[in-house]
């Protein structure tokens, strides 16, 4: 008996210290998963914000040294760079690793945004006109109100005019030569932003001087004062006007008719001999160029492939209703051309183009419409240079790649 009684005691002994062998119970568990998750979340709350203030630091710091470059541009050229790419002649904005900077301008408009790029931190901040440093992108660019201010990313933004959608056409002032000209623009089917209205640089009085700050020239131009219209003269830029029976405010409603040496700014016989193709600068304001021209090629060209024909000289095209219509998105002006006689309004709307005529010693390619003809000359048509003929400018959008075998209108 004894030895049983020793026995269950034993088991009673055994049973004890196995119960106090038992790990960690199922809520004590939980309790620790939870503290650990609290402080994993808390020292990632910590150094996220101590990331984004490092990135913030890092971006109003580029934004600052962005607004010190366009400061020294504007101190050494009178005017803010109009592209990133001419920012600092060509070197661009210094940015710190890991950020990137957007550059927009409009006119005298600008804004710089600096973005943040690294990896679940999002900071970007701006800076604009008249403003100080504020959080966030750029806000959307106002359109300007100069034909200087215009740039191809206004151009790009406008709705396609087609003739009767009044509200896509803008109004632009050039205030060249003391007075202060109107123009229609809008952008066409060719995706280009082109004058509505021929252009009225000139005096009847007096030179005026055209320099790279406000014009399409390199240094420096002299544009003559009216000429007389029996003068005529291939090498001489002669502005020819006013175009008889305007009777438009100072005689302008019509524009002036110029030669080809004073619409390409001075190029001449010398200084462009036959065959070497586009004049570099032209009277047209800064950023705004004369359209080239060519049998096939050039801006009038891709302008009537658009509106239907077929970019060379036809008489009753698909596209002379789309150029001489009353609803024309050109807004043609029935304005002749001069040569040592008048061809009236009522007869054409001829147009320079900045391209020279290859094998032709005076001549350089011309646009324009018929109404007699009912003829589309979409700039393949050849000219004398002393003739006096309107000027249209325009912005020249970059073109898309196209398809090879698609040049000149092929398919």
């Amino acid at each position: 008996m004894a030895g049983y009684g020793q026995q269950r005691g034993y088991g009673k002994m055994q049973l004890t210290m196995t119960r106090t062998k038992n790990g960690f119970t199922i809520v004590e568990l939980i309790v620790v998963v939870i503290v650990i998750a609290i402080l994993a979340a808390v020292t990632l709350v910590a150094y996220n914000g101590v990331q984004e203030n490092a990135a913030n630091a890092s971006v109003k710091a580029d934004v600052d040294n962005a607004m010190s470059q366009l400061a020294t541009d504007y101190q050494k050229n009178g005017f803010y760079p109009d592209s990133q790419a001419e920012v600092a002649d060509g070197a661009g904005f210094t940015v710190s690793s890991g950020n990137s900077i957007a550059y927009v301008k409009s006119g005298d408009w600008f804004c710089v945004q600096v973005s943040s790029n690294r990896e679940g931190v999002a900071s970007a901040h701006h800076v604009s006109t008249g403003t100080k440093i504020e959080d966030g992108d750029c806000p959307t660019a106002p359109l300007p109100t100069t034909m200087q201010a215009f740039s191809p990313a206004n151009c790009q933004s406008l709705t396609t005019f087609t003739g009767s959608n009044a509200s896509a056409v803008i109004s632009l002032k050039d205030g060249r030569g003391g007075i202060t000209r109107m123009y229609d623009v809008a952008k066409l089917a060719d995706g280009n932003c082109w004058m509505l209205t021929n252009l009225k640089l000139g005096s009847a009085t007096s030179s005026i001087t055209l320099r790279a700050t406000d014009s399409d020239v390199d240094s420096g131009f002299v544009l003559p004062p009216l000429s007389a219209p029996a003068i005529i003269d291939y090498d001489l830029p002669q502005v020819l006007g006013p175009i008889p029976g305007d009777t438009g405010s100072g005689s302008t409603n019509y524009g002036y008719l110029y030669n080809f040496a004073a619409a390409t700014a001075g190029e001449s016989r010398e200084s462009l001999p036959e065959g070497a193709g586009d004049a570099p600068h032209s009277i047209c304001p800064r950023g705004w160029t004369l359209p080239s021209g060519g049998m096939g090629e050039g801006d009038f060209a891709r302008l009537d492939r658009a509106f239907g024909g077929t970019g060379v000289t036809v008489n009753n095209g698909p596209s002379f209703p789309i150029w001489s219509g009353a609803t024309s998105p050109i807004k043609p002006v029935w304005s002749g051309h001069r040569s040592t006689v008048y061809a009236g309004q009522t007869l054409s709307f001829d147009l320079w183009t900045r391209t020279a005529a290859p094998g032709l010693a005076t001549d350089a390619y011309g646009a324009g419409v018929g109404f007699t003809s009912l003829n589309v000359r979409p700039g393949d048509f050849a000219t004398p240079r002393s003739y006096g003929r309107t000027v249209r400018c325009v912005v020249v959008m970059p073109l898309p790649d196209e398809p090879e075998g698609t040049e000149n209108g092929e398919e």
